[in-house]
Parts: C-alpha cells; sequence; structure tokens
C-alpha cells in the first residue's frame, strides 16, 4: 500500500469561493478515480504546528496505481484548475506501509 499525503498553505489572496472549489473538486475524486482506495482532506486545526493550513491523505494498493491516479485526467484538471493557482507552499510525500 502507499500513502501519498500533501500539505498546503494557501495564497492571501484566495477567496473562500476559490477554497470551496478546490475541495469539491477534490472531495469528488474518489468518486472518479478508481485507484484512490480512501482519501480525505481537511483543515488544519492547528493544535501544534501551523506551517501548512490544509492536508490531503490519498491510499492506494501500489506504486503503479499510485501513478495513474497523479497522471489521471480528473487530478491533472483539479490539479491545473484549483489547487495549483491558489497555493503558496506544498509538501508531498509518499510511503509505503
Amino acid at each position: 500500500m502507499i500513502k501519498h499525503i500533501v500539505a498546503f498553505r494557501l495564497k492571501g489572496e484566495a477567496t473562500e469561493e476559490q477554497v470551496r472549489a478546490l475541495m469539491d473538486a477534490f472531495n469528488a475524486m474518489p468518486g472518479r478515480i478508481p485507484e484512490i482506495q480512501n482519501m480525505s482532506l481537511g483543515k488544519n486545526l492547528g493544535f501544534r504546528d501551523q506551517t501548512y493550513q490544509y492536508a490531503l491523505v490519498c491510499e492506494f494498493a501500489d506504486t503503479d496505481a499510485f501513478w495513474r491516479y497523479i497522471n489521471h485526467p480528473v487530478h491533472q484538471e483539479a490539479a491545473r484548475n484549483y489547487f495549483l493557482p491558489i497555493v503558496a507552499q506544498r509538501a508531498a510525500i509518499q510511503y509505503e506501509f
């Protein structure tokens, strides 16, 4: 199994409408990309470090499934239209579990 985690901070000028569109686009992906076995997306509760405002966590059966997700047109469209325009900083990690 592969776990994919993306932590990100939004640009200061990101509007609530843009954030809602990003959340909607990514929350719709599990129903549209069969490689996603489990996914969660949420806002940092701020209990400790507040370096990043949001985190996306996805699980995939294997490395091939991860790359099919990355290259899937639905993921590419969501990243291009909703994520990249409003994200100021991001960090991503994948690991096997």
